[in-house]
């Protein structure tokens, strides 16, 4: 279940990508198996970073890998790497996270090079308001979301950050749903029963094609996510 659409990134072999904030590392994982690039995943979570690496593995053993992904903890604020280090990078749902997202904006424009291509996306605004109405914790987790953007708001920050826009997109409406039955059943609740269902239709979803035409369509209407494709520009 990717948020950035990878022929729209244009990963291309030989590039160097950075998935910023990669948390599970789908995009990683995904991206390692078509392109024989190298693949820089950073988060501040060692324990994800872990589960990455095991799923690596195993996928290498398999021969399922044509990529090479290295894993590094580090903090989006303060990227260990040159400046223009990077021919692509990917930062999802990472920036509604940081309060200082200016200087997150400016760090990652700052390792990519220039007239190269980064996506990034954040939740809609809307289905933020909706859960955070639906349910008293949806804020106020530790590590949670401190911000909502709203669209003229983002493209502002990342034209000020020296980006193009080239393309936007609506993505993971099925999510608003599970995200919206989280809320309603308790977010503390892991064993509520509805939420479970729904996630195995997220499962199904990403398999089926019917599914996603569905999803496609109900994405124009009830999206969690708002993806940016841009080029820097600098």
């Amino acid at each position: 279940m990717l948020t950035v659409k990878l022929n729209l990134l244009q990963i291309l072999d030989k590039d160097i990508v950075l998935d910023a904030g990669c948390g599970a590392g789908r995009h990683t994982m995904e991206a390692s198996k078509w392109h024989d690039s190298k693949f820089v995943a950073v988060d501040r979570s060692l324990s994800e970073l872990k589960r990455l690496k095991y799923v690596l593995d195993l996928m290498a053993e398999k021969g399922e890998l044509k990529g090479n992904a290295v894993l590094i903890v580090g903090d989006v604020l303060q990227l260990p790497f040159k400046d223009e280090s990077f021919t692509k990078i990917i930062c999802t749902e990472v920036l509604e996270h940081l309060y200082k997202d200016v200087k997150g904006i400016k760090e990652l424009v700052r390792v990519l090079k220039n007239h190269e291509e980064m996506a990034i996306s954040v939740p809609t605004p809307y289905t933020e308001h909706l859960f955070g109405n639906l349910s008293y914790e949806y804020f106020r987790t530790p590590g949670g979301h401190v911000r909502i953007y709203k669209k003229r708001e983002l493209l502002q920050k990342l034209r000020y950050g020296g980006l193009k826009i080239l393309y936007i997109c609506r993505e993971h409406a099925f999510h608003s749903i599970f995200w919206m039955l989280k809320c309603l059943c308790s977010l503390e609740n892991q064993n509520a029963l509805i939420p479970a269902f729904w996630e195995q239709i997220l499962i199904f979803s990403a398999r089926l094609k019917l599914l996603k035409k569905i999803e496609n369509f109900w994405n124009n209407l009830f999206p969690k996510s708002i993806v940016i494709y841009t080029r820097k520009e600098v």
